[in-house]
């Protein structure tokens, strides 16, 4: 029977590394085009601004430009914990540095996973059991850091700035 079990338990891992895979790209795809509506609506306001020739509809994007950040920010704190779990996995199978023996070679050994949650694609019941995991979770999905993500704030720092820059030197010249 338990080794039924560890058989059963070691198939769902597989899955769930599959499903958490599945999910980050799906969060990374929806980024992508969010992102992309994000430079479109842009750009179709930075044209009616020159073709208005008014540094005033540039500031007009900017609104839009922050609705765009906060709603891949959303997204991106989502990602994020499938890749909390991701990493909580990974350190599973290949071990901590300085661990003698990845808990992946432990539980072959006692053909038992113990207190590994499997099948937690994005860590609730991992945060329940792992006090260690469940404080870099909340660290990893803290929307403000999401926020502040590099490939997040990159993209709509530069636009924000493109948009308010003209305005502000014709302000000052």
């Amino acid at each position: 029977m338990s080794q039924d079990m560890f058989s059963f338990r070691l198939d769902l891992l597989r899955d769930e590394i599959a499903k958490i895979q599945d999910k980050i790209t799906t969060y990374d795809d929806l980024s992508f085009k969010i992102k992309g509506w994000a430079v479109t609506l842009w750009t179709g306001i930075l044209g009616f601004a020159i073709s208005q020739k008014s540094t005033f509809f540039l500031l007009a994007g900017v609104p839009l430009l922050g609705a765009f950040w906060l709603l891949d920010a959303y997204f991106k704190s989502f990602q994020q914990r499938s890749m909390a779990r991701m990493g909580y996995i990974e350190n599973f199978l290949n071990g901590l540095p300085g661990q003698a023996v990845s808990g992946l070679t432990e539980a072959f050994e006692k053909r038992s996973f113990e207190s590994f949650v499997v099948y937690d694609p994005i860590g609730r019941q991992t945060c329940k059991v792992n006090h260690e995991f469940k404080k870099r979770f909340s660290e990893k999905v803290n929307y403000k850091r999401c926020f502040w993500i590099r490939n997040v704030r990159t993209l709509y720092l530069t636009l924000i700035v493109v948009s308010v820059l003209p305005t502000i030197v014709k302000i000052i010249f």
